[in-house]
């Protein structure tokens, strides 16, 4: 067979087997955009809370007694690490009765470089109280012991936040299980209590004060 003979049929045969392998195959190609056309609007995904932070809906900047070192922070959270994100914060929840005494928890919290810290302290049985007027409040847990002093005009609450930090053998403003005779009373443990978070005392130091609407911290 002559060579040009040879490569006209190894052609067409190369030919026929490419021609087989498109499989009719038809590849459209994408048109440009047109610049005329609005931009397309993306719409942002739902935000979500993180179920590890606590509700701060209607917590309230602490204006604090110490600016400069965070001495009232330091003393809570053990440690700052400046600058603070924001305020210091403070919210609490009250009950919301006709009757003069009242019961809550209240909730301190602050952002800085090393995240979020807070803490969120139950009051003391017989040691909240509330009039027209005024509102006078003691929380507790085994670390430190919290005081809301505030001045009520209708629904604005002014207040000053005191704390007292727990030393060894105090047992004041804590709950403990007594049965039988000689068991002091809730009312014996709230003045004890009262007494302890004196604020005259020098172990009893001011951490800053708040300003905020009473109904928005009362259930």
């Amino acid at each position: 067979m002559k060579l040009s003979a040879w490569l006209k049929g190894t052609l067409v045969a190369v030919v026929l087997i490419v021609l087989g392998c498109g499989g009719g195959e038809t590849k459209e190609i994408p048109s440009p955009a047109d610049p005329s056309a609005p931009p397309q609007e993306l719409t942002p995904p739902a935000p979500t809370t993180d179920p590890r932070l606590p509700d701060l809906s209607h917590a309230v900047p602490i204006n604090l007694h110490d600016k400069t070192t965070y001495q009232g922070l330091q003393d809570l959270a053990k440690t700052v690490f400046p600058p603070l994100v924001g305020d210091p914060l403070v919210s609490m929840r009250l009950t919301n009765t006709r009757d003069t005494n009242i019961s809550g928890s209240i909730l301190i919290a602050f952002e800085d470089r090393m995240g979020f810290w807070g803490a969120s302290l139950d009051s003391f049985e017989g040691t909240g109280y509330r009039d027209s007027q005024r509102l006078d409040i003691i929380f507790a847990d085994d670390e430190f012991a919290l005081r809301a002093v505030g001045a009520l005009s209708i629904d604005d609450l002014t207040g000053v936040i005191y704390y007292r930090l727990r030393q060894t053998g105090d047992t004041q403003c804590k709950k403990f299980i007594c049965t039988g005779w000689g068991c002091p009373t809730s009312q014996d443990l709230a003045s004890i209590c009262r007494t302890y978070m004196n604020t005259t005392d020098a172990h009893v130091k001011e951490l800053g004060t708040f300003r905020t609407k009473y109904s928005n911290w009362t259930r």
